[in-house]
């Protein structure tokens, strides 16, 4: 409950230095749990409705209405200018629900490196 209360890095930190007093310093398996904030917090400022991790693969699922205006928007064209850049890694994918299967996502660092990748983009 508390790391889901936590809404920026600076809260984060403070987290994981009480977690460090209290505990010492963590196992990679909790330095990647801490991972999952700040994914949580690029996905929801990119406008993703869910985020999957499984077996080496992360599936980004986008806004289900496929007439919604994030459809036009620069947020969304930075996800297709990704795939563009990375047709071996990176897939869109339309079904019942859109979205991008990225490959080679091996660990939590992977995925938050290329949301920041696709957050920090430029759209031209």
């Amino acid at each position: 409950r508390e790391l889901d209360a936590l809404t920026d890095n600076d809260a984060l930190n403070v987290y994981k230095t009480h977690l460090i007093d209290r505990f010492g310093e963590p196992p990679v398996v909790a330095e990647e749990l801490l991972k999952v904030m700040p994914l949580k917090w690029i996905a929801s400022e990119l406008g993703i409705e869910k985020i999957t991790l499984k077996g080496h693969n992360m599936i980004i699922y986008f806004i289900n209405d496929f007439n919604s205006p994030y459809y036009q928007s620069d947020t969304f064209m930075r996800f297709i200018n990704y795939a563009s850049k990375h047709p071996r890694q990176a897939q869109l994918r339309e079904s019942q629900k859109r979205s991008l299967h990225i490959k080679g996502i091996s660990c939590m660092s992977d995925a938050l490196n290329i949301m920041e990748t696709i957050k920090d983009t430029p759209v031209c």
